[in-house]
Formats: structure tokens, sequence, C-alpha cells
């Protein structure tokens, strides 16, 4: 992360670590970064963002999550949902273009809303429909596990 920007790693030059804007396919971000291989200093930085700075939320182990980005969670029971901006999903079928997850509150609420992400789970393909509920507050268990709170 450099100036609130993320980055991921493209390869190696002779004199450091290249590292893209996460962004780059999503919104043609051309932003990129050198670093010396140990990662301490900022060799070249070229390029500029041509999008905003994504918001995160730092969690209780020091790690960074974005805001309204995917996230798999796994529940007491063992249950694992997709938690996407605050609301849960629960897996229900394979489109041409992804896996396509329904409001985990389908059932109990008439919750019409969806997801699709990519085949490689790192991208929200679609989001279709709006929830007719608020999201569901969960606690992290020093397990990692999540429970309603």
């Amino acid at each position: 992360m450099h100036e609130g920007h993320t980055f991921c790693k493209s390869g190696q030059r002779k004199y450091g670590l290249r590292y893209l804007c996460c962004k780059r396919l999503r919104k043609r971000c051309r932003a990129e970064v050198t670093v010396s291989f140990d990662g301490k200093h900022i060799i070249l930085y070229k390029g500029a963002h041509n999008h905003d700075v994504p918001e995160f939320h730092i969690n209780g182990d020091g790690t960074y999550r974005k805001m309204r980005e995917s996230q798999f969670i796994t529940l007491t029971n063992g249950k694992v949902l997709l938690m996407y901006a605050g609301h849960t999903f629960s897996k229900s079928g394979k489109l041409k273009h992804g896996f396509r997850y329904q409001c985990s509150k389908m059932r109990t609420k008439k919750c019409r809303a969806e997801i699709t992400i990519s085949f490689d789970c790192l991208e929200v393909v679609r989001v279709k429909g709006g929830h007719n509920h608020e999201t569901t507050t969960y606690h992290i268990a020093s397990d990692g596990s999540y429970t309603k709170v």
C-alpha cells in the first residue's frame, strides 16, 4: 500500500520488485511502483491513479480489509458465507461468468439481492437487486469464526 492505494506484485527487475496498481484491469490504472528487494525503499513511482483511494477497515490483528469488497467468512457452525458491503450471501449456483450467491436472508426476509463473483473469487462481477433489511452484525472470535450478535 502506498498513499492509500493498493498494488499487486507484477514481477522482478534487476534493481527491485515491480508492483502494479490493483485496479489496472478494472479501471485501466497505469500507476506502478518499484521497491527495493527488502521492501524498505521506493526506487521508482510512475503514473497517476485514475480512481479514488479505496476505503479500508483495520482488523483487530492489524491487517487491512477493503470496505465494500467481498470476503468469505466462516460461521461458528462451520457454514461459509460471502460477505459484501455488510450483507451475507449463500452460494446458489454457477453461471457462465462466475458463481452466483443469493442473500442469506432470502427465505426469512424474502430478500431478492444477489451477487456474482468471478471463478477465481477475486472480483465482484455483478450486483443485482437491493436488500429489504438491515445488515447483520457479527462478532469475530479469536479463532477467526463469526457469530451473529
